[in-house]
C-alpha cells in the first residue's frame, strides 16, 4: 500500500508537465509485472524495469524508464555490469532516425574504481550504435566537486565527447549527483529545471530534448526493360552507324560509340 501510494503521489506530480519519457533510478521494484507497473498504465504510461540482479543487499535498486503509451520503442540488448544498473531503450523518431535512451543507477556496494572501469565499457558500446542518445540517472558521484573520482569520472565523459547538462545541486544536502549527457551536444537539451519532491531525497530534474529530424534525399531511377527489345533489330541500326576509326583516340571511338547508343535510346 506505501509503494502505491508513493508511485501515485509521484504520478500525479509528473502528469502536470506531460513528459513523454522519464528515467527512474532506484525504483526498489522486486518484479517486472507488479501493482507499481499496473498502477501506472492508468496514467497512460508503461513501465519498461530492470531489478536488481544477485543484490548483496535486500533493499534498493532497481532502474528503468516510464514511456508514453503509443510510442514506438525497442529493448537492446547489454552487457550486465556489477557496479550499475541499466535499462537501454532505442525510441524510433521516424523510419531512419532514432534516439536511444539509458537510465543508469550506480550501486554504492561495489568500488567506485570498478565503475570507472566499467562505465568505459558502457560507453564504448553506445558510441557503436551510431545513434543520438540521452544517458540519465543517479551516479552517485559528487560532480559538481574537484574530488579525484569526480575528476577521473568527468575526464571519462570528455574523452567520448559526452556533455553533461546538469551544473547545479540535485540533493537535499547539496551536491550534483544526477547527470543528462549526451554525445556532442545532440539531441539539444534545453530547459532544464529542478523540482523537490518529498518521496525522495534527490530532485526532479525535467528537461526539453530538441530532436533535429533528418531530410533523407531521395534519387528517381528508371531502367530498361531488355526483355522487350527486338535484338535483331538493334543489333542492325549499330552495325549501320558505327565503324571504328583508326586515326582516332580510343576515347573518341567510344565518344562515338555512345551517340550511336543514345540515338537508338541505349545511351548508358
Amino acid at each position: 500500500t506505501s509503494m502505491i501510494n508513493k508511485t501515485v503521489s509521484i504520478m500525479e506530480h509528473l502528469i502536470e508537465s506531460d513528459p513523454d519519457v522519464v528515467f527512474l533510478s532506484e525504483t526498489w521494484l522486486k518484479s517486472n509485472k507488479n501493482e507499481v507497473t499496473a498502477c501506472v498504465k492508468t496514467y497512460g504510461y508503461i513501465l519498461l524495469h530492470n531489478i536488481r540482479q544477485d543484490r548483496q543487499k535486500e533493499l534498493g535498486g532497481g532502474v528503468g524508464i516510464l514511456l508514453k503509451t503509443g510510442i514506438s520503442y525497442k529493448r537492446l540488448n547489454y552487457k550486465q555490469y556489477s557496479s550499475f544498473e541499466l535499462t537501454v531503450l532505442k525510441l524510433h523518431i521516424n523510419d531512419y532516425q532514432h534516439l536511444v535512451h539509458i537510465s543508469i543507477y550506480r550501486v554504492l556496494f561495489v568500488p567506485i574504481s570498478t565503475f570507472l572501469l566499467e562505465i568505459v565499457q558502457l560507453l564504448e558500446y553506445l558510441v557503436t550504435l551510431k545513434d543520438s542518445i540521452i544517458l540519465a540517472g543517479d551516479i552517485n558521484i559528487h560532480l559538481d566537486t574537484n574530488e579525484l573520482n569526480s575528476n577521473r569520472f568527468k575526464d571519462t565523459l570528455n574523452t567520448f565527447n559526452l556533455v553533461q547538462h546538469i551544473n547545479f545541486p540535485t540533493h537535499i544536502q547539496g551536491h550534483t549527483l544526477d547527470m543528462i549527457a549526451t554525445f556532442n551536444d545532440a539531441p539539444v537539451i534545453s530547459n532544464i529545471n529542478s523540482d523537490h519532491h518529498d518521496v525522495s531525497h534527490q530532485s526532479l530534474i525535467t528537461f526539453t530534448a530538441n530532436i533535429s529530424l533528418e531530410k533523407r534525399l531521395y534519387k528517381q531511377i528508371s531502367y530498361r526493360n531488355t526483355k522487350s527489345v527486338d535484338i535483331d533489330k538493334f543489333n542492325d541500326e549499330i552495325n549501320e552507324q558505327f565503324s571504328v576509326s583508326s586515326t582516332k583516340s580510343f576515347a573518341e571511338n567510344i565518344d562515338h560509340y555512345n551517340k550511336i547508343l543514345g540515338s537508338t535510346g541505349w545511351e548508358p
